[in-house]
């Protein structure tokens, strides 16, 4: 990773609304897979149906209800009030009860006779039902429907009756894309952009390649929201799909591939990878860093589902332990030398100044790249000459940087450059006077132009000397 993409992240970061340029980054590549799930499981609201609210409505009035009151009451017929009855235990609306009256018991009797039996078992006064409520509403005819099962009202029906919706399961095909390090969902991948037929696309991976990660999906999946969300970036429920999530369905099968760059090219391009950012922006109290997570594929986003203590070394949430989890890899500013901007102060050798300085016409603070196993680091750094020659180094080094004003101006270039320098370090390491920078510049051909040009300019503006009467 060289100084210049780093630079451009740190640009891209506050385009995204960052008030400051970060104090360190760390990212790293990771490939992208697809996710061919057969079918996963969503809970979704619907309107509830007239006569689904009515068989709720008339539960809650009776406290117990079966297909013969359902018919007596409401009308709906033998066969409808069967399939509603059936439909409100399957969503869960209604519960059968646990203990049943002489009207669910199997028996020899016919149809016509356990209606019967129904009828006068409501009526006798030696057998009460005790579970029942009394209502004012009087039966249509004469029912038809059979007298099981008898079902009472759930938290959930009593839910829909209020709310005039109902929760129901839907089970969907989905192709989701995600990163396997760190876990992360990514999209849903959209068919209609898909320019190859089935038998173009890569084939799945096979079971041992799979990485570990993916390999737990189903369980992933299928923990609480707040969970999930922790483990993959999935909330409640996955963009441009409808309802909230509950899992994979049980025993359904998915299958795992690598995303190519390229669709439908032959032969396929290399896989797909994403770039992981994790960037630290210095707070008070001093020396505490706010991390935030973003992720770049073709631009870059805030990446508010990932949460970078998953990602980070230990205590890196203090910019102590940031410093010694890099330590070893090369020299590096310490702790207490942190700016109120955000940068370090790194004061070091001719060696390394000038690259330190930016790439611009202007010194600047730069992002100093670090290798740390498989991410790549930079701490901003606003570089200071250690001693006189590493000034004087810089000092050359921005003059040649402005090879075409030096030949229009190069004493004010001089001065300005210098001025620059002096206002950037906040002291003057003995930067070289304009003859001085005259000399020096001399031994270099390229400048030999603005020289030329500066000497040209003094012949022409400078007074000739008085001659000599006496000779």
């Amino acid at each position: 990773m060289n100084p210049t993409t780093l630079a451009q992240l740190s640009a891209a970061i506050m385009q995204t609304g960052a008030p400051v340029p970060p104090t360190a980054l760390l990212l790293c590549d990771t490939p992208i897979y697809e996710v061919d799930f057969t079918a996963l499981e969503f809970t979704e609201e619907s309107e509830l149906h007239a006569s689904d609210w009515a068989v709720l409505a008339l539960a809650r009035a009776l406290g117990v209800v079966d297909p013969e009151d359902v018919d007596a009451y409401l009308g709906l017929g033998e066969v409808v009030s069967q399939v509603v009855m059936h439909r409100l235990l399957e969503d869960h609306l209604l519960v059968q009860c646990s203990t049943d009256d002489a009207r669910q018991e199997d028996g020899p009797e016919s149809g016509l006779l356990k209606r019967l039996l129904s009828r006068m078992s409501r009526a006798a006064p030696s057998s009460p039902d005790v579970t029942r409520q009394r209502t004012q509403a009087r039966t249509l005819h004469a029912p038809r429907a059979p007298a099981s099962p008898r079902c009472q009202l759930t938290a959930a029906g009593l839910q829909a009756l209020d709310r005039g919706v109902v929760i129901r399961r839907r089970e969907r095909p989905a192709r989701l894309r995600f990163l396997a390090e760190p876990l992360l969902f990514l999209d849903v991948e959209d068919e209609r952009t898909h320019s190859h037929v089935q038998h173009k696309r890569a084939a799945p991976l096979l079971p041992e390649r799979v990485p570990q990660t993916l390999r737990r999906l189903d369980e992933i999946l299928a923990l609480a929201p707040a969970h999930r969300m922790a483990a993959c970036g999935i909330d409640t429920g996955i963009v441009r799909m409808k309802g909230n999530l509950i899992g994979v369905v049980p025993g359904s099968q998915w299958e795992v591939r690598p995303a190519s760059g390229h669709r439908g090219q032959t032969p396929p391009m290399s896989q797909q990878s994403a770039q992981i950012i994790l960037a630290a922006f210095a707070q008070k109290p001093a020396g505490s860093l706010h991390w935030r997570s973003y992720r770049k594929i073709r631009d870059l986003r805030p990446c508010e589902n990932l949460e970078p203590i998953r990602l980070l070394p230990p205590a890196s949430e203090r910019l102590e332990g940031l410093l010694s989890a890099l330590a070893g890899h090369t020299a590096l500013p310490d702790a207490a030398s942190l700016r109120s901007d955000g940068a370090l102060n790194f004061r070091c050798g001719s060696e390394r100044l000038p690259a330190l300085l930016g790439e611009a016409d202007r010194p600047g603070d730069t992002l100093l790249p670090i290798s740390l196993g498989q991410w790549w680091a930079g701490l901003r750094v606003h570089g200071q000459p250690a001693d006189i020659e590493a000034g004087r180094s810089a000092y050359f080094e921005f003059l040649r940087r402005h090879d075409m004003d030096l030949r229009k101006d190069f004493d004010g270039t001089c001065v300005t450059v210098a001025t620059q320098l002096i206002q950037y370090w906040n002291e003057n390491p003995g930067l070289p006077s304009i003859e001085e920078s005259a000399t020096t510049l001399w031994r270099q051909a390229e400048m030999r132009a603005a020289l030329c040009n500066r000497r040209l300019r003094e012949d022409l503006t400078t007074a000739y000397a008085a001659a000599d009467e006496t000779k």
